[in-house]
């Protein structure tokens, strides 16, 4: 498809459980590439994801490029890289979606991807993941991550994640923005537990950046 694309209104459950490669194409419920125009995801419902629940992908963004109102409600992620909602995109907004998932939440990728320009704002995001084949012994789950994409909005975002014997360790906001410029977060509320002393929880994991 080369012109604007709408995906609105399904209910979508990818009971999958074979990931022939995690990097690309990997799996996604809801699965846009090569996106170069406007792009609306908007009142979907996911209710199972091996890995990703919504995944847009393209190297320019002419129009609109939005993902809001969906429900990502029942990914387990069975495989690395598993996030609900992952921008690859430029100029994405991301807005009112309701993510809860055995699962990463947001991944905003401006190293392999291109979601520079993007914003995530108003989102409520409850986050857990559990180890898997590619890493057994220890593993840790994003609510947002940042990774390297310049000129990004993060804001007023409800992020909440657990840390127990059967999940692995939280991290609310991961920043990964080495060489990345114009990166905003503020006014969001980050809550991170950790149940037991098996793993740790973070609000903040500041991987890299100035």
């Amino acid at each position: 498809l080369t012109g604007d694309q709408r995906v609105d209104h399904c209910a979508i459950h990818c009971n999958t459980t074979s990931v022939t490669n995690r990097t690309y194409p990997g799996v996604a419920a809801i699965s846009i590439e090569g996106c170069t125009k406007a792009l609306e995801i908007d009142e979907n419902r996911v209710f199972a994801s091996p890995q990703w629940g919504i995944k847009v992908q393209g190297n320019t963004t002419v129009g609109d490029s939005l993902v809001h109102h969906n429900r990502v409600v029942g990914t387990k992620a069975l495989y690395a890289n598993g996030y609900m909602i992952g921008i690859y995109k430029p100029s994405t907004d991301v807005f009112e979606n309701e993510l809860s998932g055995e699962s990463r939440g947001v991944h905003l990728d401006g190293t392999d991807g291109h979601a520079e320009g993007s914003r995530c704002h108003d989102n409520l995001l409850a986050v857990q993941d559990q180890t898997n084949a590619e890493y057994p012994d220890y593993h840790w789950v994003h609510g947002i991550k940042l990774e390297g994409a310049t000129n990004v909005v993060v804001t007023r975002n409800f992020v909440s994640g657990v840390a127990d014997d059967a999940h692995a360790e939280v991290r609310c906001l991961d920043i990964d923005v080495e060489t990345a410029t114009g990166v905003r977060v503020e006014k969001n509320r980050f809550t991170a537990k950790a149940l037991t002393a098996k793993s740790r929880a973070h609000a903040l994991q500041w991987t890299s950046g100035p």
